[in-house]
């Protein structure tokens, strides 16, 4: 071999020994971290990061990026053990599996197929939602060089899903606090317009009224907020006021006494929809037994038979859940942020 060619070949090894050699002196742990300020409620943030079927709507790792991706859920979304798992000719095969779940956030065990399981973790502090994530590299020099570009590919994700995270959650919360307020507004108007005529003395009028300022009451105040809501029981006075099924359902679970009963406030999806839905629990106080207690008078018994000649609302005693008011608002739809 003539001289060139050894200088050639004593030059690349000088500088694969000086890349393998930078290799050797940086860590054998990469540690990714990125974090944004966010105005949202740590409650929603919390609520998107433990259910794991909610990750494909806000996470950069999504059907933009593999459009042939297929996900698989199992355990219980919120609670240790809940798995995502995911196959596709992009991103692969791997899981993400919650180890831990607390008030701001999550930690989890992250494994693509044939590398070394990562722990990491998305966590609300303050106004910081913070996204971390520690990979172990190993004794070998080139996975250490690489993992520099893994940080800054990685982290620019990072940052796409906690503002998505972020927008997501933040509409939650104006949706929640739509149908919260309505929900309110509407029995507050409602008891003051019943109250007002039961003090007047003429039971028969507050049927009426009953009858015909209520749905008139739910359908202005649906019109005007986009809030949709009314009443619902299980034993009917008006058949229209069964409300919707989740609404039926929810009233099937409860005790005959309204005492402990607390509704809820919570966010389902329906056909790929959001909606924040509250329920508030209806119960039958001194008034209210005028027209549903189990002695009537003969004049609202009159009443009630020429309007309603299948109510079944009667017959009900103070501290009875009469049924429940409710509200129910579509989440503003959130447009992910994929690219920069």
């Amino acid at each position: 071999m003539n001289r060139a060619l050894w200088g050639i070949a004593l030059s690349v090894g000088l500088a694969a020994g000086g890349i393998l050699g930078f290799g050797l002196t940086l860590p054998q742990e990469l540690h990714i971290e990125r974090y944004i300020t966010t105005p949202a409620d740590v409650a929603q943030t919390r609520a998107y990061m433990s259910d794991l079927r909610t990750w494909p709507e806000w996470t950069a790792w999504n059907t933009e990026l593999d459009a042939d991706i297929q996900w698989t859920f199992t355990g219980e979304p919120h609670t240790v053990g809940h798995t995502m798992h995911w196959e596709g000719p992009i991103m692969g095969v791997g899981d993400i599996t919650l180890t831990s779940v607390d008030a701001d956030g999550i930690t989890y065990d992250l494994t693509f197929e044939g590398l070394k399981p990562s722990h990491a973790g998305l966590h609300h502090k303050g106004y910081q939602l913070i996204w971390t994530d520690d990979i172990p590299l190993g004794y070998n020099p080139l996975n250490r060089i690489i993992g520099r570009k893994v940080e800054m590919s990685v982290g620019e994700d990072f940052v796409k899903g906690l503002i998505n995270l972020s927008r997501s959650a933040e509409a939650d919360t104006v949706a929640m606090q739509a149908a919260t307020t309505a929900l309110a507004e509407f029995g507050g108007k409602l008891k003051g317009a019943l109250g007002g005529s039961l003090k007047s003395g003429d039971t028969p009028a507050t049927v009426d009224m009953c009858r015909t300022v209520a749905p008139a009451l739910a359908e202005q105040m649906t019109t005007t907020s986009g809030v949709s809501l009314g009443r619902a029981s299980i034993r009917l006075r008006n058949p229209k006021n069964a409300g919707p099924d989740w609404v039926q359902a929810w009233l099937k679970k409860q005790p005959v006494k309204a005492e402990g009963v607390t509704g809820f406030k919570r966010f389902d999806s329906v056909d790929g929809k959001r909606y924040a839905r509250v329920v508030k629990p209806l119960a039958v106080d001194g008034p209210c037994v005028q027209c549903h207690g189990a002695e009537l008078s003969d004049d609202v018994s009159a009443r009630l038979a020429e309007h309603y000649p299948e109510d079944q609302a009667t017959g009900y005693a103070v501290g009875d859940l009469r049924g429940a008011m409710w509200s129910e608002y579509a989440v503003p739809e959130v447009v992910p942020l994929n690219h920069f």
